[in-house]
C-alpha cells in the first residue's frame, strides 16, 4: 500500500498534514490517520473524530452524497 494521509496532533489540534507509509508511524506518535477526510491545520481532534469549528469533518464520500439532488420518489408528488 502506498503512502497515507495523517494528522499531526497536539493538544486536540492538528498542527500539520502528512503523507507516510504506515510503517514509520513509530516515527510519529502523535499521527492520526485521516483516511479521506479533507483535514486541515487548526482543525481539532477529539474523542476520535476530527471537528472543524466544532462540527465533525465528513469524508470525501459523505461530502459528495450530501450533494446529491433528493431521490425523486422521496418526493410528495400532491
Amino acid at each position: 500500500m502506498g503512502p497515507r494521509t495523517f494528522a499531526l496532533i497536539e493538544n486536540g489540534e492538528v498542527v500539520n498534514i502528512i503523507s507516510m507509509y504506515a510503517k514509520n508511524l513509530t516515527d510519529f506518535p502523535n499521527a492520526v490517520l485521516a483516511t479521506d477526510r479533507p483535514v486541515a491545520i487548526g482543525d481539532r481532534y477529539e474523542g476520535g473524530i476530527f471537528l472543524r469549528d466544532g462540527v465533525p469533518i465528513l469524508t470525501y464520500e459523505e461530502i459528495a452524497a450530501a450533494a446529491q439532488a433528493p431521490d425523486e420518489t422521496s418526493v410528495d408528488q400532491t
